[in-house]
């Protein structure tokens, strides 16, 4: 391998965000594609497919800036086969930096590639919402949207909020540990077979001079 290919191996290994306390978005649904509508304050309605296993610490929503007020998540509670698995705290309208914090959960939560997982989301104000009964996503797929308008309660199919879902940065797997272990190796020993090359110059250069 030439020595600019190991450089870019182990520069993407360590371009990972492999240090504590980093956060990377396993589901992400995105802004709504036609733009989006308000989204009222209740309670929203979805069950959740992940594409891979993750594992989750934080729910945060998607705002709607030409509404007043801003949303954000109050609760969000997971299900699986009807046991809840996991709540997350939301700020219920308190932005201390001038956005809405996520909701976090109490533990770290995990969730399963091709398990379905039912989700109730209570939001105060408006939020960026989608109208339509599937989300597909890069993480996984929302099925079976719906609103419940805390007034009435009545029930609407087809509403529901643009959703992220955070955890932490996994750990690296063995054989990244392995492949980084080999170009650091190789990556040392090219580096000592040119300080080595640049005596033999310089040594070289004397003689010559000489």
């Amino acid at each position: 391998m030439r020595p600019k290919d190991l450089l870019a191996a182990l520069y993407s290994i360590l371009a990972l965000p492999l240090f504590a306390g980093a956060q990377v978005d396993y589901f992400d649904t995105g802004l709504p594609p036609d733009g989006g509508y308000p989204g009222p304050a209740g309670i929203y309605f979805a069950n959740f497919t992940p594409a891979q296993s993750m594992i989750i610490t934080g729910a945060q929503i998607y705002i709607n800036p030409d509404t007043t007020p801003v949303g954000s998540i109050s609760w969000v509670d997971l299900f699986q086969n009807k046991t809840l698995t996991g709540q997350g705290i939301g700020d219920n309208g308190f932005y201390p930096n001038g956005q809405p914090h996520p909701a976090v959960f109490s533990q770290p939560l995990s969730l399963a590639a091709g398990e379905s997982y039912g989700i109730e989301i209570s939001i105060a104000g408006y939020a960026d919402a989608f109208h339509t009964n599937e989300i597909f996503a890069v993480g996984g797929t929302l099925t079976e949207l719906a609103y419940s308008n805390p007034i009435d309660g009545l029930v609407i199919s087809g509403w529901f909020p643009g959703l992220q879902f955070t955890g932490p940065v996994p750990e690296p797997s063995t054989a990244e540990l392995v492949v980084l272990g080999s170009v650091a190796f190789a990556v040392a020993r090219l580096g000592r077979a040119a300080c080595r090359k640049r005596r033999r110059t310089r040594r070289q250069a004397v003689f010559a001079r000489n």
